[in-house]
Order: structure tokens, then sequence, then C-alpha cells
């Protein structure tokens, strides 16, 4: 069917009212495949790319991208190849260059939506974050209504997600974010099972480690990362003008607040402590 509609001559890049999506929204083939994602649609969707349809269109109405549309519709019909297929998709869209930090007209992020789908399993949510966050998705962004991505994670109990987003984002450790991310996850509440229970207790204590003295040095340790990856700082922690290769940089937003804490309570220290062995690194900043 799809290589008759390729063959005719059709537009692949032609938007259509589909019912079962949306009576509101107009999306094209590429999304209608994606909002119905199975196992045996990896063949269509490759198909689909072969003819180098435009990824980067936007639903009409929704102004959902690809992104959107797969991790907020995706129902895991596994076969025995387990998730591999959500993740060629996803792998491919995030290549192509469809927007990680999009949103929508509720203000979601593709990554708002992955944390939200009720259907998806804890560990296919982590590896969906892993590979967005690699190229570029902003865990800090909020959405009005739901907050950010950690404040999702946590009122959805995606355990490992929350905190691959702590150790990774410094944004989501200042003290506002865990607060919310407490109350959302203490809300999650009807499924009064051993695991359930067990699951939100295990995340609230993730979550407390994050506050008062204790979080400072699990930040500090993030801040340091982030810098160094950015070629900011050396290996010892020193800010460095050159000579450090970029590894990866974080988003602008999580960059500052890494600098704007680095200077507050790591900067001193690092340097009181090279001057206390009389050395001095090359390319410190004065």
């Amino acid at each position: 069917m799809t290589e008759w509609y390729i063959l005719a001559g059709h537009d692949l890049n032609g938007y259509a009212i589909v019912p079962t999506f949306s009576l509101e929204c107009e999306i094209t083939p590429i999304q209608t495949c994606l909002s119905h994602y199975l196992p045996t649609s990896v063949t269509i969707f490759k198909e689909l790319m072969e003819q180098d349809v435009d990824v980067k269109l936007l639903a009409k109405r929704s102004l959902q991208n690809c992104l959107h549309i797969l991790l907020d519709r995706y129902i895991p019909f596994k076969n025995d190849k387990g998730s591999s297929h959500l993740f060629t998709a996803l792998d491919v869209l995030l290549a192509s260059g469809v927007e990680v930090n999009a949103l929508d007209t509720n203000g979601h992020t593709p990554l708002h939506l992955l944390m939200r789908n009720p259907r998806m399993s804890s560990d296919d949510v982590a590896e969906c974050l892993r590979r967005m966050v690699v190229k570029g998705a902003d865990t800090s962004i909020h959405s009005h209504k739901d907050g950010n991505v950690l404040a999702l994670a946590s009122k959805y109990l995606h355990f490992e997600a929350a905190r691959y987003i702590l150790s990774h984002d410094i944004l989501a450790s200042e003290p506002e974010s865990i607060d919310r991310a407490i109350e959302a996850c203490m809300t999650m509440t009807g499924r009064a099972t051993d695991t359930f229970v067990n699951l939100r207790s295990k995340t609230r204590e993730l979550l407390k480690h994050w506050t008062g003295k204790a979080a400072m040095p699990r930040r500090e340790k993030i801040v340091l990362r982030v810098l160094q990856e950015a070629g900011q700082l050396d290996q010892s922690g020193i800010r460095v003008t050159k000579g450090v290769k970029v590894v990866h940089l974080a988003p602008n937003s999580q960059l500052a607040c890494a600098n704007e804490f680095y200077d507050k309570y790591v900067k001193k220290k690092r340097e009181r402590l090279y001057d206390s062995v009389g050395v001095v690194p090359m390319g410190i900043f004065r």
C-alpha cells in the first residue's frame, strides 16, 4: 500500500485529517505512521524516509512534530526484538534534525510527552531520555501545567529517568525544582500495591538526597563534569582559556547555572587548593 501510494505520485508531505488520530489535527503521512507505530511499521517508516519526506513539518493546530507524536502515542506492542523498532525511529528522527526541544500548543516538549505516556515502561522511558539528551534535549524546560521533566518523571515514578536527570541537569537540583518534584511524586495515588508504594518511597528518597547540605557535593560533581565537557575546566577543575577539548555542550540555561554555581561555591576552593601546594595551572582565568 505504501509503495503504491509513493508510485502513484501522491504528495508525501500533504496534510489530511486522520480520524483515529484526532478530528482537530491534520497530519502528514510520516506523522500518521508514527502515530500508530508498531513493530511492523518499521518497513513503512523506512520507505517514507527514503523518499526524503519532510520530518520537520508540524501537525496543524497541535503544532506537534514527529518526536512529539511518536513519544506521545506510542503503545508498546513488542515482538522478539523488544523495543528496537521504537529506538530505530527515535534515532532516525534525531539524526534527521527534528527539533528535540520544540514546544506544542500546550507548552510540552517531546520529553514532557515521553514522561506522560502511561503505556511506556520505565526502562524504555529512561533509554529514550538518554538518547535524546545526547542529541541536545533540554530537561530543564518548563511547561506551564507540568513543570520540568524531573517533576513528570517523579510523578509517574520513572525512577531511573529521574536519577539520570539529576545526574546531568544542574537546574533540576535547584531547591524549587526538587520541591515540585517531591510534591508531584506524592500526588501519584490510587494504586496501593506493595510495588507501587515501594517505588514511590524509593523515588521520594532519591529526591530527598538532593535537598539541603547533602545536595552540595552532588551538585558540585555535576557542575565540574558539565563545565569540563564544555571545555571550560581542566581535569583538576580549574578554569582554562584553551587546550581543553569540547566533549559535549549542555543547553545554555544549564551552562549558565553551572557557571554561576562554580563561581559561587567552587572556584575559590579550587584555587586555594592549588595555592597551598604552590601550583597555578596554565590558562587560569583571573
